[in-house]
């Protein structure tokens, strides 16, 4: 990730808790960043009540893992439940809308 320094990327962890399960709380937030040894900035979003993560309703993530690339005009250039490179740089082929 340090190679994209200063080249207009940046990288967080949103972890969307959109279920009741107890392994969905703020509180593990930080031991996945400790496990998987990750110094880039993680958030929490949970669902309240009926309503689901922001994260998910703003760009239409579907479930976990989901990876989302979002471009500088706040589109969704890239999301899917795995990481597939292929489809990724055919992402970044795509002209900016």
């Amino acid at each position: 990730m340090a190679a994209l320094d200063g080249k207009g990327f940046g990288f967080a962890v949103i972890h969307t808790a959109f279920d009741d399960d107890p392994r969905n709380t703020q509180d593990k937030v930080r031991e996945a960043q400790l496990k998987y040894d990750l110094k880039i900035p993680f958030g929490h979003d949970p669902k309240i009540g009926d309503v689901y993560p922001t994260f998910m309703t703003d760009y239409g993530t579907r479930g976990t893992p989901f990876f989302v690339i979002i471009d500088p005009n706040n589109q969704v250039a890239f999301g899917d439940f795995s990481l597939d490179a292929d489809k990724l740089i055919e992402a970044f082929d795509k002209p900016a809308q």
